[in-house]
Protein backbone atom coordinates (compact mmCIF):
# COMPACT_ATOMS: atom_id res chain seq x y z
CA UNK A 1 0.00 0.00 0.00
CA UNK A 2 3.12 2.30 0.58
CA UNK A 3 4.52 1.60 -2.92
CA UNK A 4 1.09 2.58 -4.32
CA UNK A 5 0.78 6.25 -2.70
CA UNK A 6 4.66 7.04 -3.41
CA UNK A 7 4.04 5.97 -6.99
CA UNK A 8 1.21 8.42 -6.98
CA UNK A 9 3.50 11.05 -5.35
CA UNK A 10 6.48 10.35 -7.60
CA UNK A 11 3.94 11.01 -10.83
CA UNK A 12 2.02 13.72 -10.06
CA UNK A 13 0.86 14.05 -14.03
CA UNK A 14 -0.60 11.35 -13.81
CA UNK A 15 -3.00 11.28 -10.46
CA UNK A 16 -4.35 14.84 -12.08
CA UNK A 17 -5.31 13.37 -15.02
CA UNK A 18 -6.96 10.73 -12.73
CA UNK A 19 -8.48 13.08 -11.02
CA UNK A 20 -9.69 15.03 -14.31
CA UNK A 21 -11.80 11.52 -15.37
CA UNK A 22 -13.08 10.97 -12.17
CA UNK A 23 -14.28 14.54 -11.77
CA UNK A 24 -15.70 14.54 -15.83
CA UNK A 25 -17.36 10.82 -14.73
CA UNK A 26 -19.24 12.62 -11.66
CA UNK A 27 -20.29 15.70 -14.11
CA UNK A 28 -21.65 13.27 -16.37
CA UNK A 29 -23.39 11.01 -13.78
CA UNK A 30 -24.90 14.22 -12.26
CA UNK A 31 -26.14 15.36 -15.17
CA UNK A 32 -28.34 12.15 -15.77
CA UNK A 33 -29.24 12.03 -12.11
CA UNK A 34 -30.51 15.32 -12.61
CA UNK A 35 -32.26 14.77 -16.07
CA UNK A 36 -33.50 11.80 -14.27
CA UNK A 37 -35.28 13.74 -11.14
CA UNK A 38 -36.37 16.90 -13.01
CA UNK A 39 -38.52 13.74 -15.05
CA UNK A 40 -39.63 12.36 -11.82
CA UNK A 41 -40.66 16.13 -10.94
CA UNK A 42 -42.84 16.43 -14.28
CA UNK A 43 -44.32 13.05 -13.67
CA UNK A 44 -45.37 14.21 -9.88
CA UNK A 45 -47.11 17.11 -11.13
CA UNK A 46 -48.85 15.67 -14.11
CA UNK A 47 -50.50 12.58 -11.46
CA UNK A 48 -51.16 15.71 -9.64
CA UNK A 49 -52.75 17.50 -12.03
CA UNK A 50 -54.53 14.32 -12.58
CA UNK A 51 -56.21 13.74 -9.50
CA UNK A 52 -57.73 17.17 -9.63
CA UNK A 53 -59.20 17.10 -12.71
CA UNK A 54 -60.68 13.63 -11.54
CA UNK A 55 -61.73 14.72 -8.75
CA UNK A 56 -64.09 17.33 -10.86
CA UNK A 57 -61.68 20.54 -9.08
CA UNK A 58 -61.64 23.50 -11.60
CA UNK A 59 -58.85 25.50 -11.06
CA UNK A 60 -60.66 28.18 -9.33
CA UNK A 61 -62.45 26.60 -7.01
CA UNK A 62 -58.53 24.29 -6.27
CA UNK A 63 -57.70 28.45 -5.40
CA UNK A 64 -60.41 28.62 -2.86
CA UNK A 65 -59.35 25.52 -1.66
CA UNK A 66 -55.54 26.57 -1.09
CA UNK A 67 -55.02 30.05 -0.80
CA UNK A 68 -52.77 30.35 -3.99
CA UNK A 69 -54.19 31.97 -6.85
CA UNK A 70 -55.20 30.39 -9.59
CA UNK A 71 -52.74 31.40 -12.13
CA UNK A 72 -49.75 30.31 -9.82
CA UNK A 73 -51.63 26.84 -9.87
CA UNK A 74 -52.14 27.03 -13.57
CA UNK A 75 -48.15 28.23 -13.94
CA UNK A 76 -47.23 25.51 -11.78
CA UNK A 77 -49.42 23.07 -13.17
CA UNK A 78 -48.62 24.21 -16.81
CA UNK A 79 -44.86 24.21 -15.89
CA UNK A 80 -44.59 28.00 -17.20
CA UNK A 81 -43.61 28.70 -13.68
CA UNK A 82 -40.09 28.24 -11.93
CA UNK A 83 -42.21 27.46 -9.15
CA UNK A 84 -43.70 24.02 -9.75
CA UNK A 85 -46.36 22.02 -8.07
CA UNK A 86 -44.12 20.39 -5.88
CA UNK A 87 -43.71 23.78 -3.64
CA UNK A 88 -47.62 23.42 -3.25
CA UNK A 89 -47.53 19.70 -2.47
CA UNK A 90 -48.75 19.89 1.38
CA UNK A 91 -51.60 22.35 0.19
CA UNK A 92 -52.25 20.55 -3.17
CA UNK A 93 -53.77 17.24 -1.47
CA UNK A 94 -54.86 18.69 1.54
CA UNK A 95 -57.31 20.51 -0.88
CA UNK A 96 -57.95 17.20 -2.92
CA UNK A 97 -58.61 15.11 0.60
CA UNK A 98 -55.19 13.25 0.01
CA UNK A 99 -52.12 12.34 1.45
CA UNK A 100 -48.80 11.84 0.31
CA UNK A 101 -45.51 10.35 0.86
CA UNK A 102 -41.88 10.46 -0.32
CA UNK A 103 -39.32 8.82 -0.73
CA UNK A 104 -35.98 8.93 -1.66
CA UNK A 105 -33.16 6.05 -3.90
CA UNK A 106 -29.53 6.34 -3.49
CA UNK A 107 -28.34 7.31 -7.30
CA UNK A 108 -26.97 3.80 -7.96
CA UNK A 109 -30.50 2.56 -7.85
CA UNK A 110 -31.93 5.67 -9.88
CA UNK A 111 -33.50 4.03 -13.22
CA UNK A 112 -34.28 0.17 -11.71
CA UNK A 113 -37.29 -0.69 -11.51
CA UNK A 114 -38.89 -1.21 -7.58
CA UNK A 115 -40.39 -4.05 -6.53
Amino acid sequence: MTDNVSKKAENPETEIERLRKVSARSDKESDSLSSLNLAQQQQICELLVSMRKQAGVSLEEMSKRTGISASELWKAEDGSSRASLLGYLADYCTALGKTFTISFDDCEDAGKERN
